[in-house]
């Protein structure tokens, strides 16, 4: 028996860290690479949202620095491809400014 792969599209949301320490520019490259990683996996960016600064629960070590704050990005995104979902999650976490991330299958329905 074979068993259809699943082909329609899902909804994700995507939530990743970056350092307090960039400057605006800085940031906004990090955010603009962070959206050529979905393009390159074909989702589409439904919804951003900019979380802002916000104290950290914990101290996180990155590039050999503690933080204890950070700028919170969210985007809500839609993959063709559901199976492409690790590797976008690989993608963003190989990036080297985003500190922490979080990639979930949304609550939100595709529409299709």
């Amino acid at each position: 028996m074979k068993i259809p792969k699943d082909t329609a599209s899902r909804v994700y949301e995507l939530t990743y860290l970056i350092p307090d320490s960039l400057t605006e520019t800085e940031r906004q490259v990090v955010d603009e690479e962070v959206e050529a990683l979905m393009k390159k996996v074909k989702a589409e960016v439904k919804e951003t949202q900019d979380w802002g600064k916000k104290r950290l629960a914990y101290k996180i070590r990155h590039r050999n620095k503690y933080y204890t704050q950070a700028y919170y990005s969210h985007k809500v995104i839609e993959l063709e491809d559901p199976e492409k979902a690790p590797a976008l999650d690989r993608e963003v976490q190989l990036h080297t400014q985003v500190m922490r991330h979080l990639l979930v299958k949304s609550e939100i329905p595709a529409k299709g």
